[in-house]
């Protein structure tokens, strides 16, 4: 019997029998109604924020052990900052050699860095955005065409989908939160295979993406019934509540036409939860700090669930953050130093928010977004504008917000180039 199934059953029968009056049988039917309402991917305990993950980042330290980084060094970087959930990016090309085979070496690799994480007691969101190409034979980002008919190539991808899913969330059981791919509402991520940059409408991206969550959902729950599925999350790329060019895709009508895909019957399943138990998108405001009109922008999002859903729904939000070549780093400290608790005081459905990102990757097109310098001595992070070199390694001024922030202690300059020969 399905372990889930059988935990709600036990529940069910525990409060049949205890207690006295109609209190318990009370409580019995109230479960029995959640579980005909919502079904049996149902968890109570992911309607309501849980305490103490409130600081997240995007650590990627996959890449930086490409980068040279020390990820125990990194983890315990993260630890002094103050964050609390790290954003751990699990591509299954960092670690499979096809979709069904894994690499043994990588693999032990990544449970090492998982395990240096679980040490600092960090809440870990593993995410993939990677997938098996049966028409190229590798990995990669788009899509194949969407066939919704038995027997297609598609349904044959989709089976695909979930036995890679399927596979990582069995040999990393310890991830007990998984995001199904990133930005399923953005097109630098849902387009068909050799047509980047393709504008699919807002219907067709909530199609593809039912059957993505449905697929990936399915496999994560058959290798750990415990393990909790979230939803990739979605993104205005023009900034918060600004619509997708042509196509007029925003983050709020996307997800009115998934629940509209949902409800069709059409994907696998008419709950919700049976395609992503926690809610998470990205809402990026990129010359501007947290003001009312971010606030109202995320409740719209989320009284679309509330109201679709008719019931409460976490949220992570997997990505946040100013880059400095767009807005400078002293705006962004002083806006760092209000971001937190405006989410905490505001948006009471955020669990979790994860700055973008912890470092800088000079070989990634420039990418200047961190919060600390490029660590690799062998790179030139420079000042945008200008020709002034910046120490590998060392934080930006609104690292040290953050830490104060977050109630971080302990040194920042753990990978500066000085410390880290």
């Amino acid at each position: 019997m399905n372990r889930r199934r059988l935990r709600l059953l036990l529940a069910l029968a525990l409060l049949c029998c205890t207690g006295c009056g109609g209190s318990s049988g009370e409580s019995a039917e109230s479960v029995k109604e959640a579980l005909q309402k919502y079904g049996s991917n149902y968890r109570a305990d992911m309607e309501t924020p849980e305490e103490g993950h409130l600081f997240g980042m995007c650590y990627l330290a996959w890449e930086g052990v490409g980068n040279g980084i020390d990820y125990r060094k990194g983890m315990q970087l993260m630890k002094n900052l103050g964050v609390q959930s790290i954003r751990h990016w699990m591509h299954f090309s960092y670690y499979m050699e096809d979709y069904k085979t894994f690499k043994p070496e990588a693999v032990r690799q990544m449970h090492d860095i998982l395990a240096a994480a679980r040490e600092q007691g960090f809440q870990v969101i593993g995410m993939s955005h990677v997938n098996w190409s049966l028409e190229s034979g590798r990995f990669g980002v788009g899509k194949p065409v969407r066939q919704p008919w038995e027997g297609s190539d598609y349904y044959r991808w989709l089976e695909c989908y979930e036995e890679t899913w399927y596979l990582v969330a069995k040999e990393f059981a310890e991830i007990t939160y998984w995001e199904i791919d990133n930005e399923i509402n953005n097109k630098d991520f849902m387009y068909t295979e050799g047509k980047f940059g393709e504008k699919l409408s807002t219907q067709e991206l909530a199609a593809l993406s039912a059957d993505m969550l449905y697929y990936a959902s399915r496999g994560i729950h058959r290798a750990n019934p415990d393990a909790v599925t979230v939803m990739g999350g979605i993104v205005d790329p023009y900034g918060l509540g600004i619509p997708e060019t042509d196509t007029g895709t925003t983050m709020v009508n996307f997800m009115e036409a998934l629940y509209d895909a949902i409800e069709s019957g059409e994907h696998g399943s008419f709950y919700p939860d049976d395609f992503f138990q926690v809610a998470a998108w990205h809402p990026y405001y990129y010359q501007g700090k947290a003001d009312d009109y971010f606030v109202e922008e995320n409740n719209r999002i989320y009284e679309v669930i509330r109201r679709r859903e008719g019931k409460d729904k976490k949220v992570f939000l997997t990505e946040f953050g100013w880059n400095e070549s767009i807005w400078g780093e002293e705006n962004i400290a002083q806006a760092m130093r209000e971001l937190y608790a405006v989410v905490a005081e505001q948006m009471p459905y955020v669990e979790s928010l994860h700055y973008f990102r912890a470092f800088d990757n000079m070989s990634n097109n420039g990418e200047v977004a961190g919060m600390f310098y490029d660590p690799n001595p062998g790179r030139i992070d420079v000042l945008p504008g200008s020709d002034a070199r910046r120490t590998p390694g060392a934080p930006k001024p609104f690292a040290f917000a953050y830490q104060q922030a977050a109630g971080g202690t302990g040194s920042l300059e753990l990978l500066t180039a000085a410390k880290n020969p």
